[in-house]
């Protein structure tokens, strides 16, 4: 079992705060749903339909395999995949706070 991400996210130096913050891990490009960015939630709650770095979250999805399951929300610590965040890149922090990187 790894560490919670709140200790992860402090040491690799994002510390606390109120704004959601998630890291692109992987970026999909497939037949059936276009772009999709696999991203791991480091601090807050991401919500459907919220902003990151001034872009709007087109869904948020778990993957399995091939298989998408569209879900309204993901809590620190999941991984998901997140549509329509064509300007997002692989290794880039986003943050509801508006910044691309924090």
């Amino acid at each position: 079992d790894g560490p919670e991400a709140a200790a992860t996210a402090a040491r690799v130096g994002l510390g606390e705060g109120s704004d959601t913050v998630v890291q692109v891990l992987k970026t999909y490009n497939l037949p059936s749903s276009g772009r999709l960015s696999l991203a791991r939630v480091w601090r807050g709650t991401l919500r459907d339909g919220m902003s990151l770095a001034g872009k709007r979250v087109g869904s948020i999805n778990l993957m399995q395999g091939q298989s998408l399951t569209k879900v309204s929300s993901a809590a620190p610590g999941e991984i998901v995949a997140l549509g329509r965040m064509d300007e997002a890149r692989t290794g880039q922090l986003l943050s509801s706070a508006g910044e691309n990187a924090v």
